[in-house]
């Protein structure tokens, strides 16, 4: 599967760029690991992926 770096224009991002080779490997690693497990789940959920990271972000925004 290949994977597109998308650029947004007027992100914080473009304001703070040294954050951007750390933020775009985390991307890439988390993204990586959910497509690959959340398939292997058996479940009744249409988007296991789009669940699993909607639910790392909560999870993420409670520690950080």
């Amino acid at each position: 599967m290949k994977y597109i770096k998308i650029k947004a224009s007027n992100t914080s991002l473009d304001r703070y760029p040294e954050f951007k080779e750390l933020v775009n490997d985390l991307a890439d690693d988390v993204s990586k690991k959910i497509n690959k497990e959340a398939r292997k789940i058996e479940s009744k959920m249409p988007y296991k992926s789009q669940f699993v990271l909607e639910e790392v972000i909560r999870l993420l925004e409670d520690r950080v």
